[in-house]
C-alpha cells in the first residue's frame, strides 16, 4: 500500500482480508494445501466465521490427514 508517495505496510486487518479471498479462491478451485495454508494465519489474526472454519477444517482433512473424508462419510452414514 501507498500512502502519497510514502509506502507502507498492509494492516493486520488488510493482510487478514487478503489472506481470506486467496483462501476462498484456492478452496473453490480444488486446491486444498494453498487454502489450508492461506487459512491458518487468517485464523491467527481473529476468529474465522463459520464458512471460512469449514473450509479450514476440510482443507486441513483433505491435505494433512487421508482418513478424514472416509470418517466423515461413515458419521453421515450411522446419523441416517
Amino acid at each position: 500500500m501507498v500512502v502519497g508517495s510514502i509506502p507502507t505496510r498492509p494492516t493486520n486487518s488488510e493482510e487478514r482480508a487478503r489472506l481470506l479471498l486467496r483462501s476462498r479462491d484456492c478452496y473453490e478451485r480444488g486446491d486444498w494445501d494453498d487454502a489450508f495454508n492461506a487459512l491458518r494465519p487468517a485464523d491467527a489474526e481473529g476468529p474465522l466465521d463459520a464458512a471460512d472454519l469449514h473450509r479450514l477444517a476440510w482443507s486441513a482433512g483433505l491435505t494433512r490427514d487421508e482418513h478424514m473424508l472416509a470418517t466423515t462419510e461413515v458419521t453421515a452414514i450411522r446419523r441416517r
